[in-house]
């Protein structure tokens, strides 16, 4: 069963399209659950202005519910996704707050595989502000680094022989 990750305050800041794919740009609040399941400290230093952070996602499915609950109703959008990654964090200046206090806002690109994404995507922008963003995704195993006998080095084969392992003329393949 596919796992769930729910960003607050998400709003689709653009889109592009290929013939049979795309891909959009979104921002939202930090968050707690958000965090947890990214694996990700859920406070940011102050002194952090923004950086990258790690994060990729083999999603499903993105579901778009708008705040306001009239618009929920008519303009949620379901899109078929491939893939959640690209995340950084931005350091932002609160509005009205002359330097005073600050929020966290996180960038994220989804890349979609719906072939009516783009047009469910522009009538989406066009009607609806922020809202609330659920997406499915498989949890995918991720790989410690293997140390080498050495202790130093990662290690690249079985190490019984170093040319089988790195390929018969020395290179990747």
């Amino acid at each position: 069963m596919p796992d769930k990750v729910t960003f607050l305050s998400t709003q689709l800041l653009s889109f592009k399209r290929q013939p049979e794919s795309g891909s959009a740009q979104f921002s939202c609040s930090l968050s707690r659950p958000m965090c947890n399941a990214m694996g990700w400290e859920i406070d940011i230093p102050e002194f952090i202005a923004g950086g990258k952070l790690d994060g990729d996602l083999a999603a499903h499915t993105l579901y778009l519910t708008p705040k306001d609950r009239t618009l929920a109703q008519q303009h949620a959008v379901e899109l078929e996704i491939s893939r959640v990654h690209k995340f950084r964090s931005i350091r932002l200046e609160l509005e009205n707050s002359r330097g005073v206090g600050y929020r966290t806002e996180i960038r994220f690109q989804v890349n979609f595989a719906d072939v009516k994404g783009a047009r469910k995507l522009e009538e989406y922008i066009l009607t609806c502000g922020k809202s609330t963003a659920t997406i499915t995704y498989t949890r995918q195993a991720v790989q410690e680094t293997l140390q080498g006998a050495a202790g130093g080095e990662p290690l690249l084969s079985g190490g019984e022989d170093e040319e089988e392992g790195l390929g018969a003329k020395g290179g990747i393949q």
